[in-house]
């Protein structure tokens, strides 16, 4: 840099001369207004790293009426696979040159409706959110003002009419049915699944195990399905009534990772010896943020993964001003066969 480039504040200018490219090519880089070739992207990427060039993102939203930034609702950041979600959303957008700004917080409602209002109040430029029942009514608001919305994780049944709406999804049932499959395979028949009452994604998970068991002719027994909350306690109290109400269960497959750690604390206060008295699969997430022991089989949750798809999506849209039809993504769950897996003891 020179210095007299030194001595006074960069603009997209000094970009587009280093990058020899002109300045309304590094406008459409900077505001999505246009799309950029691969080539004269990399060139001003490379400049804006020499330079250690920064966007005056103040001027910047009131010529483009833009913020650079994009909004993200998650659950509970507290949860290790919420908040690998969030990693992936934000490295994605800060590739693309947003900034992201996190909401959190499901345990007060009216704090909920304050942040639709925010990403409505276009102090943002989209949303991507792990949907629930009752936010509906607040995601058809966005579309009519026309916020784009991105969707992670699950879907909510929206109007056919209005702006498209994009998700990414895991085939919840897919990787359910795979790993009861499994289990079954091995010679078990009383297989208890713990998952989610959230029927959004639940009831695809307890579809995987009823049809797991229905593909060879099997079925399931009485009382082997828990439905709960998503927290620790939650998977405590809920293996603790299985192993009450069936004595005989050989095998448990639990379908959310905080409840996956209350189980095995259950597991380890009735004194249940994995795998020699109980096979057992939890939930996990694919990449170094997953907190289960290497030995502990696990459905393994592609967290990361999905969040930058998402975020992919919605930067699209962001860009090219796409009113196409909605896209959806979905991307399976790998089934981790650890060691707590294994015949059942008496066989079943």
């Amino acid at each position: 840099m020179t210095d007299s480039a030194k001595a006074r504040r960069l603009t997209s200018r000094d970009v587009a001369a280093r990058a020899g490219v002109s300045q309304s090519i590094v406008s459409f880089y900077f505001t999505g207004k246009r799309p950029v070739s691969k080539a004269a992207r990399a060139r001003i990427e490379r400049a804006v790293q020499e330079l250690d060039y920064r966007p005056n993102r103040v001027a910047q939203s009131l010529r483009t009426q833009r913020t650079g930034q994009v909004a993200v609702f998650i659950p509970y950041i507290s949860n290790p696979l919420y908040a690998a979600y969030a990693a992936g959303v934000e490295l994605a957008l800060a590739e693309a040159g947003y900034l992201t700004v996190i909401f959190s917080n499901r345990a007060v409602p009216a704090q909920i409706d304050d942040y639709f209002h925010t990403v409505a109040d276009s102090r943002v430029d989209g949303l991507i959110l792990f949907p629930f029942e009752d936010d509906v009514e607040r995601v058809e608001m966005l579309r009519a003002r026309g916020v784009p919305v991105s969707l992670v994780d699950r879907t909510i049944p929206l109007s056919p009419d209005g702006p498209p709406v994009d998700s990414v999804v895991v085939d919840n049932e897919g990787a359910v049915r795979t790993a009861v499959g499994h289990l079954l395979d091995r010679g078990h028949r009383t297989v208890g699944l713990i998952t989610s009452s959230n029927p959004i994604y639940g009831a695809s998970r307890v579809a995987g195990y009823k049809k797991a068991y229905a593909e060879r002719g099997l079925t399931p027994p009485d009382s082997a399905l828990k439905l709960g909350g998503g927290r620790v306690g939650d998977g405590f109290a809920m293996t603790t009534e299985l192993l009450r109400e069936i004595p005989a269960l050989s095998a448990l497959v639990v379908t959310m990772n905080m409840p996956t750690l209350g189980a095995l604390e259950a597991l380890h206060a009735a004194n249940i010896g994995i795998p020699d008295q109980l096979s057992f699969i939890g939930f996990d997430t694919d990449d170094d943020t997953h907190h289960l022991p290497s030995q502990v089989a696990a459905i393994r949750y592609p967290a990361v993964r999905l969040g930058r798809a998402a975020a992919d999506l919605l930067v699209e849209r962001l860009r090219d001003g796409s009113g196409g039809p909605a896209r959806k993504t979905q991307m399976g769950a790998d089934l981790f066969l650890g060691s707590s897996i294994a015949p059942p003891p008496d066989g079943d």
